[in-house]
């Protein structure tokens, strides 16, 4: 038997941050052609329209010759929310359509495609990544397991899962195995 090739998603704003503002689409990595969208940081949270808007149409630009497109965490919330509130309202407005349109993306350029947004539990919001295979269809998702003290007492989001010990998300798409960590995550491995 084959063994899949291992590849990390590391969906971390700091680490992609010497990419602000560009979408570096057509960097090659070995056989795969990866597309890392990063949208200039919106600090007001009046400007979060705008910041999902650019990530919109960075994915409409994006095309068939890509095997791989990543967006950063926070892709539905880009901005400094400092409430609930605020958080939720960011969230019912344009959560939906961003994850449709990643969809609609894998699908269009048949690739694989992993959006950090909020995802929703019986327990409330959680910081998750999702996952999308060539055909458009979510196949997993990885919700953050480090969140950051801002996050969890600021913001509301569920923490009630990060203190359960669980195994690495590991998810096989294509016979490419990827794993995940986002952003404050690295500091525990």
């Amino acid at each position: 038997m084959r063994r899949p090739i291992c590849v990390g998603v590391a969906l971390c704003v700091a680490f992609l941050s010497a990419v602000a503002g560009a979408s570096s689409c057509g960097v090659s990595a070995g056989t795969m052609k990866a597309c890392v969208i990063q949208p200039p940081y919106a600090y007001d949270t009046d400007r979060i329209c705008e910041s999902v808007q650019w990530e919109l149409d960075a994915l409409a630009r994006c095309d068939e010759t890509l095997d791989l497109i990543v967006l950063p965490e926070a892709s539905d919330r880009q901005g400094s929310i400092k409430s609930p509130e605020a958080l939720s309202n960011a969230v019912e407005r344009y959560n939906a359509p961003l994850l449709a349109a990643c969809s609609e993306t894998a699908r269009r350029c048949k690739a694989v495609l992993f959006v950090n947004a909020i995802g929703r539990t019986p327990e409330g919001f959680r910081n998750s990544t999702y996952a999308y295979d060539r055909t458009g269809t979510c196949v997993g998702r990885y919700d953050k397991e480090h969140l950051v003290y801002s996050e969890h007492a600021k913001l509301g989001l569920d923490a009630s899962y990060m203190w359960k010990w669980s195994e690495p998300k590991i998810i096989e798409i294509d016979g490419v195995c990827y794993a995940f960590m986002t952003c404050y995550d690295f500091y525990f491995y």
